[in-house]
Parts: structure tokens; C-alpha cells; sequence
């Protein structure tokens, strides 16, 4: 579903109003694909249909100048990682005083920050290849339609397994730091 689509999901108006609550306390909030997309609306942002279409497999992911020293990309290497991504729609323009962390191609917006304690990433760093597999099955003819041949999309992502699991695990490293006060991670 698209972040927009309050007809077809009637829970999405409210999911956005408590993203802008969230981020307007400073409650840690870590939004991943869709929840970043919301997050992006909830405060300003802007999220459309994606100009190149379907992102689907994996994509290299550059931290930015603003990402220096950002706790959610601190142990991330600086010369970037691998993501692994599934989305149709696109964070066009990053809310009023965000902070472009990460970016990529053909989606430049890879993962903001509100102040200092919210996030969004476009990519997946929760997905195992597992569950991959059964996207690009479940989206075929879309990845299809890009030129891409899911089997091919989901074996590569389960060949990044090993460092897929390393970004998951350094996200949620450094968001439990946020979380609890404490900080974590050095950048590689």
C-alpha cells in the first residue's frame, strides 16, 4: 500500500499522527520502507509513486556528510553497505529540517533524521532472505516488468545474508542506544 492510501488502509491518517506526535516529544521512532515513507508525510515530506519504478534486491547505500557521526550509521562503513530493498513509491522531498543521512540510486533518499531521536530508512535491514524470497515471489510480475528475474533478485540478497545480518544487527545496536541513553558503535 501506498503512505497515502486512507481509503484503501483506514489506519494510516492515525499512524501518521502518532509518527508526528512521536518525533514532535522526542520518543525514539524507527521507521523502515513504509514507515519511513510515514514518517516523511507525518512531517512534512513529500512520497510518490517512484519515478524508476520497483526497487527491488540489493542496493549500495552511502552515508552523507550528515551522516557522519549519526548514530544510526556510527558502525556502518563509510564507504557504504548493501540494502536490501522492495518498494514501489519514493520519498521525494525530506521533511523541513531533516537530515539526509544515507542516500542511493535510483532513490536518493535512503535514511533521514528528525532531531535526535527519529528515523526513517527506505531500506530493509529487518528482512532475512527468507522473507525476501517470498516478496519477490509474491511481487514477480512487477520485478518482471523492471527486467528483473526475482529468483536471481532473492539469491543475491541471500548471498549478502552475512552482511545483511551485520546491518540489522548495527541498527538495532544503535537504536537501543538511542533508546536507552547510551551510545554505541564507531564507524568502519
Amino acid at each position: 500500500m501506498a503512505a497515502w492510501a486512507d481509503e484503501a488502509a483506514p489506519w494510516l491518517p492515525q499512524t501518521r499522527c502518532l509518527l508526528a506526535v512521536a518525533v514532535e516529544a522526542g520518543v525514539p521512532v524507527f521507521g523502515i520502507c513504509l514507515g519511513a515513507q510515514l514518517l516523511a508525510l507525518a512531517t512534512g515530506g513529500r512520497v510518490e509513486p517512484g519515478a524508476y519504478g520497483i526497487e527491488a534486491g540489493l542496493s549500495r547505500i552511502v552515508p552523507t556528510v550528515d551522516g557522519d557521526g549519526d548514530p544510526l550509521m556510527a558502525a556502518l562503513p563509510v564507504a557504504g553497505f548493501a540494502g536490501a530493498q522492495g518498494h514501489h513509491d519514493a520519498i521525494v522531498e525530506l521533511p523541513p529540517d531533516a537530515l539526509l543521512v544515507a542516500t542511493g540510486t535510483p532513490y536518493a533518499h535512503q535514511a533521514f533524521r528528525l532531531g535526535p531521536t527519529a528515523w526513517g530508512v527506505q531500506y530493509h535491514p529487518e528482512v532475512t532472505a527468507d522473507d525476501f524470497e517470498l516478496w519477490m515471489r509474491g511481487d514477480a510480475d512487477v520485478v518482471r516488468a523492471t527486467g528483473l528475474d526475482p529468483s536471481v533478485v532473492a539469491a543475491a540478497v541471500r548471498d549478502a545474508d552475512e552482511e545483511l545480518d551485520e546491518l540489522a544487527a548495527a541498527h538495532a545496536a544503535a537504536f537501543l542506544g538511542v533508546v536507552s541513553g547510551s551510545s554505541v558503535g564507531t564507524r568502519r
